[in-house]
């Protein structure tokens, strides 16, 4: 390497380089870490533990494009098999009435292992539930999909009289903070982030792909 000759020059070119090195030494040392991956109990994770790849989605029960991202994760999940992972986190928006409500009737419903049943039933019915405008029919209607989830109906009412499932939600809803989760759906592909079932569709392909190449 030619150094430049005059003493100006120098200086600017070890300037340079000394600003380049700490955003040089992240990339280095990004590159060292695996990518993150969101935590979530068991019953809220479908397909294999050692998949390839993992599908994290951070969810509003309120949300229509959630709802509508549904069948495009079905047919992931009926795609890539046992090569994909999905855990399902929520993040409740606080302008949705019903989001943080339906968020923790499906987390203890989930603690009686009936969490996706549950999970389906919200999101097929949204649309009518979603109108509601009164409390007392919201608490009907949630009894009514949890009983067709087949949950048990006292332990789910003493489940949501209590803090742990409340808690369990605020805790993804952090999470996703923390990793600039600003619309729903969105998604991580081992740890990259797409937002809505478009991008999930086409460039989160694209990468399922590359990482199931053999």
């Amino acid at each position: 390497m030619n150094l430049p000759r005059n003493r100006s020059s120098r200086r600017l070119l070890c300037g340079a380089v000394l600003i380049a090195l700490p955003s040089l030494a992240v990339s280095v040392a990004k590159r060292g870490q695996k990518p993150w991956i969101a935590g979530a109990p068991a019953y809220r994770q479908e397909g294999s533990p050692d998949a390839k790849v993992v599908l994290v989605e951070f969810s509003d029960f309120q949300c229509p494009s959630c709802a509508a991202s549904v069948q495009t994760i079905h047919q992931l999940l009926a795609l890539h098999g046992s090569d994909m992972r999905l855990i399902f986190k929520y993040y409740p928006w606080s302008f949705h009435r019903w989001a943080r409500k339906t968020a923790i009737a499906a987390e203890c419903a989930g603690r009686q292992g009936r969490f996706w049943p549950m999970h389906d039933v919200l999101f097929s019915n949204q649309a009518l539930w979603d109108r509601v405008g009164d409390e007392g029919e919201m608490d009907r209607l949630l009894d009514s999909y949890a009983r067709s989830a087949g949950a048990n109906l006292a332990d789910l009412h003493a489940c949501q009289a209590g803090p742990e499932a409340a808690a369990a939600v605020d805790a993804d809803l952090k999470e996703g903070q923390d990793h600039w989760v600003n619309s729903t759906p969105t998604f991580f592909v081992n740890g990259e982030r797409f937002s809505g079932a478009l991008q999930l569709r086409t460039f989160g392909l694209n990468k399922m792909e590359r990482l199931l190449r053999p």
